[in-house]
């Protein structure tokens, strides 16, 4: 309103000011009434400005209540903005630590993967060891308990330090040394037979007397030699038992001499005076052979004289 009127009164003021300027120059008498209608337009234009600061005020007060509300619209759209900025970001930060833990998660899945997976390998590795280490051991074992079967098998308990060939040699020549006329008492052929657990020979001189040794299979040394023998009641047969004892004295412990291999019969008491064979069991060492003496069972076997180590186990 106050602007219709400021501009209702400036245009009337300005035409009304026109006007009284021609009237002058025409020197009419309607002056009077154009300078009224000027002042008049005049009174307009005045009120009309003096409503204009209210018309304004008022606009400005709406201008000012629109632009608070625009301010709080942009304030809470603003607030909005940024709310669902923090929205995103938070959204965007928790998928991060999302993926984060995810990858973490994947990491120490594919860790504990890796680690279960050596120490599989470790204990596959591990059980395989100890199985060779046990196979190996078994194998030694059984190795060890066939050798040890094997050395007792092959074990030399006992020896009298010469083969059968050996002893023959040595029998032959005592024979041929003693100057004896009876061929009986050579030995010619000495065979060894072989057995589980040692060799042996065995040689009859006549039908009262044999000769029998036994071999360690280890190194087919001698390791004892019997004679057994029986008399048939006559002088001469007894006489080839002591000729047969004396040449197993004479063929293991060739460096005795005859008084020393009459020693070993004082010894065990064979040549003692009343000395009763049949009854006697005895044994003594000379220069490291045992020679043994047994009459005690004459009556079914016959007795026996026997020339070993005396280590024999």
């Amino acid at each position: 309103m106050g602007t219709f009127l400021v501009i209702t009164g400036m245009l009337g003021f300005i035409v009304m000011m026109i006007i009284l300027v021609i009237g002058a120059f025409k020197r009419k008498g309607k002056a009077k009434k154009h300078s009224l209608l000027m002042g008049l337009f005049f009174v307009i234009l005045v009120i009309g400005v003096s409503m204009l600061p209210a018309t304004e005020q008022t606009g400005g007060a709406d201008s000012s209540e629109e632009t608070k509300s625009a301010d709080t619209k942009n304030e809470e759209s603003v607030k909005e903005n940024d709310k669902q900025a923090e929205e995103t970001e938070a959204k965007k930060q928790a998928e991060e630590e999302a993926a984060k833990k995810a990858e973490e998660e994947a990491k120490a899945k594919k860790q504990a993967e890796e680690e279960a997976a050596k120490k599989a390998e470790e204990e596959a590795k591990a059980k395989k060891q100890a199985e060779e280490e046990a196979a190996k051991k078994a194998k030694e074992e059984a190795e060890a308990k066939k050798q040890a079967e094997e050395e007792k098998k092959n074990a030399i308990p006992g020896t009298l330090g010469m083969t059968a060939n050996e002893f023959k040699s040595e029998w032959n020549g005592a024979v041929n040394s003693l100057d004896i006329s009876d061929s009986m008492f050579q030995i010619d052929n000495l065979e060894v037979s072989n057995g589980d657990v040692q060799g042996s020979f065995q040689k009859m001189l006549n039908q009262n007397i044999a000769v029998i040794g036994t071999i360690n299979k280890a190194d087919d040394s001698v390791r004892d030699v019997m004679i057994l023998a029986q008399g048939d009641g006559t002088p001469s047969s007894g006489a080839n038992m002591m000729i047969s004892f004396g040449l197993l004295i004479n063929a293991t412990n060739p460096s005795l001499s005859a008084d020393q291999r009459g020693q070993v019969f004082h010894d065990l008491g064979i040549l003692d005076e009343g000395a009763d064979l049949l009854s006697l069991n005895n044994s003594v060492v000379t220069n490291g052979v045992e020679y043994s003496f047994d009459g005690t069972a004459a009556d079914s076997f016959g007795v026996t004289f026997s020339a070993g180590d005396p280590d024999d186990n």
